[in-house]
């Protein structure tokens, strides 16, 4: 999983930008070099209402962006879902 920030958008809805330095760190962490339609779950933090850690995850892949000359994620929303749905599911 890579850090995303949900709220940095590129020019398309369902595309963000992978320069947070959340996201740089993560990806170096991970070892991850972006490969163009490479999948990958991105996550953001969130809490229940218990204040607890819950964060969102979301499927996407890779994108470069020729435009803007820098590597996108195209979330799909669909996937949108919270760690703890994850956890009930493997019980």
């Amino acid at each position: 999983m890579v850090y995303a920030d949900f709220n940095n958008l590129d020019e398309k809805p369902n595309w963000i930008r992978l320069n947070c330095l959340g996201t740089i760190r993560d990806m170096k962490s991970w070892r991850i070099i972006p490969e163009e339609g490479r999948p990958i779950t991105f996550y953001t933090d969130d809490m229940d209402d218990d204040k607890n850690t819950d964060n969102i995850l979301i499927e996407g892949k890779f994108h470069y962006n020729s435009k803007s000359k820098q590597w996108v994620a195209i979330l799909d929303w669909d996937t949108l879902r919270h760690e703890s749905d994850e956890q009930r599911k493997s019980k």
